[in-house]
């Protein structure tokens, strides 16, 4: 008798490959976050999206990165082998170094790559360790 070996793993990471209740985080934002002069950076990797798609704001001292695709009706005369392209989303919450200026941050969105430029803001000042005697 031959036995059968199973890797029950296998079966779970399928079920959340293919499973159509998660679908909302269906894609990655690779995210940067870097001190340049006075001025915190984020550079953000999320292909696929028009910039119409695209949400970002600042509160409590996080970057909160919303994308969102709408629903693509299936067409019946097709009939897919593969399918890997779909509606969803991304939502990311970013802690951020230090306070920013909420109204002067400024964003580009190009090629798949949203850079934003947030101004420190002005109440900000350096930690100072505390000598211990």
């Amino acid at each position: 008798m031959k036995l059968i070996t199973r890797d029950p793993f296998q079966d779970i990471s399928q079920f959340f490959d293919n499973s159509p209740f998660l679908t909302w985080q269906n894609g990655t934002a690779d995210v940067d976050i870097y001190e340049e002069g006075n001025n915190i950076m984020a550079k953000i990797n999320i292909p696929g999206f028009d910039k119409e798609q695209i949400k970002v704001d600042v509160d409590d001292n996080a970057l909160h990165l919303l994308a969102k695709k709408e629903e693509q009706k299936e067409e019946k005369k097709k009939r897919y082998y593969h399918r890997e392209i779909s509606s969803g989303g991304i939502e990311r919450w970013i802690p951020l170094p230090s306070k920013v200026a909420e109204d002067k941050i400024d964003a580009h969105y190009e090629n798949g790559v949203l850079q934003l430029t947030m101004p420190k803001a002005g109440d900000n000042r350096e930690r100072k360790l505390i000598a211990i005697k």
